[in-house]
């Protein structure tokens, strides 16, 4: 299986101190010295664990997540293949890191933060996907993004969508990894409005999770 070595929600480090904890739905364990921010991951998580059931999908593993103050490849979040791990920016530092056009400035940061987990664990979701070229990174966010706006709450998700032409027919041709790297919310904003137009949206997520729906090429 080729594989990038690692995915991260675009935008290393001293590892804080902190004893692992297990979260209540015994597949997450997070790292962290505040409690109520473990509390906070656990409930994302749930979140992300009980999205994925209604396709009837499951993650393969237990997962690992660390938060940090500092993660110097500008992401929120990086999910590392493979590994089961996952970094994740503190919350206080995603609102410095966002930009106020970003298509998530008008998420309250809390709810942005649980939508990164949701992201992430997408990641780890798609870690057991076979990649026929020497990495998947287009199908692999679309993925990812999708569940992470599939995440927010309706009034959320309509707050993001006012930016959105979402009548616009979107080619599977515009959804491209470069694009993920270099904007990533144009990315986004092509993804939420492709994948908006699916009519079955959990047969379309579980051929990107089989391997039989991939954007991305055999080209540099």
């Amino acid at each position: 299986m080729y594989r990038p070595v690692l995915f991260a929600l675009f935008v290393l480090v001293q590892p804080l101190a902190a004893a692992p904890m297990v979260c209540p739905n015994g597949t997450v364990t997070t790292e962290t010295d505040d409690a109520a921010l473990h509390q906070r991951i656990c409930g994302a998580s749930d979140d992300a664990i009980a999205l994925f059931a209604e396709c009837g999908f499951a993650l393969p593993e237990p997962v690992s997540i660390t938060t940090y103050s500092d993660i110097d490849r500008n992401c929120f979040g990086v999910f590392h293949c493979g590994e089961a791990r996952i970094e994740l920016l503190e919350p206080d530092r995603m609102t410095a890191l966002r930009d106020a056009d970003s298509v998530f400035a008008d998420i309250p940061t809390e709810r942005f933060f649980d939508s990164v987990v949701v992201h992430e664990l997408a990641h780890a979701l798609y870690d057991q996907t076979d990649c026929p070229y020497p990495n998947c990174l287009a199908s692999s966010e679309y993925f990812a993004y999708s569940y992470q706006i599939m995440s927010l709450s309706d009034a959320d998700r309509a707050a993001l969508e006012q930016g959105l032409d979402m009548e616009r027919r979107i080619s599977r041709d515009y959804i491209v990894g470069i694009l993920a790297v270099m904007s990533p919310d144009a990315f986004t904003r092509r993804v939420w409005t492709h994948f908006s137009q699916r009519d079955d949206q959990c047969a379309w997520l579980g051929g990107i999770l089989s391997g039989a729906i991939v954007f991305d090429h055999d080209y540099p």
